[in-house]
């Protein structure tokens, strides 16, 4: 349980290195407005990958809702747009679209993937990284760990 999300400048000095502490493997980061979503992938907790979840926080660091969404296997990115909240889960090959406020909205709105392990968001476009190669070609390098797209402000 020592797991934390810190919170840094652009420069690279220290805010707050522990905003979010006493996590069990964070594994995913996403900000919105005030609201920080953190996917987790707690193996050494449940002894499998089934029991990651979604947690809601607020970017001060306080617990809204540390189990938000749940059910997924490794959560391998997260992605915002809005109100929607994109979730990849890494066993399920799936990317699923929900409300911030934890609501599905179309669990398995991308199927089939082999392993999605990182999500961006550009427009309307979902960029999705996976690694596996399977039948959906990935849009990343061969083994991409995390992406993310810059739209500069219009």
């Amino acid at each position: 349980m020592g797991g934390t999300i810190g919170e840094y400048t652009t420069g690279g000095a220290i805010v707050n290195p522990a905003l979010v502490s006493g996590l069990v493997d964070p594994q995913s980061i996403a900000v919105s407005s005030s609201d920080l979503f953190v996917g987790f992938a707690p193996f050494n907790i449940c002894g499998s990958f089934r029991c990651g979840t979604v947690g809601k926080y607020t970017t001060n660091g306080v617990p809204v809702n540390p189990a938000l969404i749940s059910g997924f296997g490794l959560v391998g990115g997260i992605a915002i747009s809005g109100s929607d909240l994109f979730v990849a889960s890494f066993q399920n090959g799936t990317i699923g679209e929900y409300t911030t406020d934890g609501v599905p909205v179309n669990p398995t709105l991308i199927s089939g993937l082999s392993a999605p392990v990182a999500i961006a968001l550009s427009g309307s476009d979902l960029f999705v990284s996976n690694p596996h190669h399977t039948a959906h070609t990935a849009l990343a390098d061969r083994y991409p760990i995390h992406i993310a797209v810059h739209q500069p402000p219009n």
